[in-house]
């Protein structure tokens, strides 16, 4: 008998599926965290930007300040922007992917899993769960925004008080 064991085609199919999925999901999640590595960096940037300026000429006004805060937020609204839109089209693809391999799968596919997939199709585990880390990347951006918008300020403030001080004696 040359005939070949349709239990393991099956598992082949959903092996070759299983892959598909977690290459995928695997390549946007390192695309996410890609986006937010460098929104940090920047944001490291500035703060490496005001640490030199102030250092090199004595002192930076209030309005430089505020405008490294404006970009720094500006950078988190847009990274926080490319994660949504790279999780979006990581749902599209996902579904797309799906309902592209569910017909070509051998009809010996076991009925449980093939029940399982097309349960799960859209559902809470395929197309939130990758959404909570997102959000984390999110909340991480606007935080490192906020500390560093509280450093700047601290720092301008501490100066301006100071000056003051000089010249109040």
């Amino acid at each position: 008998m040359n005939e070949e064991d349709p239990a393991r085609n099956s598992s082949e199919d959903f092996r070759l599926w299983y892959r598909i999925r977690m290459d995928d999901i695997r390549f946007a999640e390192g695309r996410q965290l890609t986006v937010t590595y460098y929104v940090l960096l920047l944001m490291a940037a500035i703060a490496g930007t005001y640490m030199l300026v102030d250092s090199t000429t004595g002192s930076i006004t209030l309005p430089e300040i505020w405008a490294l805060i404006i970009l720094a937020f500006l950078l988190s609204g847009i990274g926080s922007l490319l994660l949504i839109d790279l999780q979006k089209n990581l749902k599209k693809y996902r579904i797309s992917t799906r309902n592209d391999i569910l017909p070509h799968l051998s009809p010996e596919f076991s009925e449980a899993v093939s029940k399982y997939v097309k349960e799960h199709a859209g559902s809470y585990y395929t197309l939130r769960h990758h959404s909570i880390p997102v959000l984390v990347l999110i909340t991480t951006m606007f935080v490192a925004a906020s500390l560093l918008a509280w450093f700047l300020l601290k720092q301008s403030l501490s100066v301006a008080g100071e000056v003051l001080r000089m010249g109040g004696h």
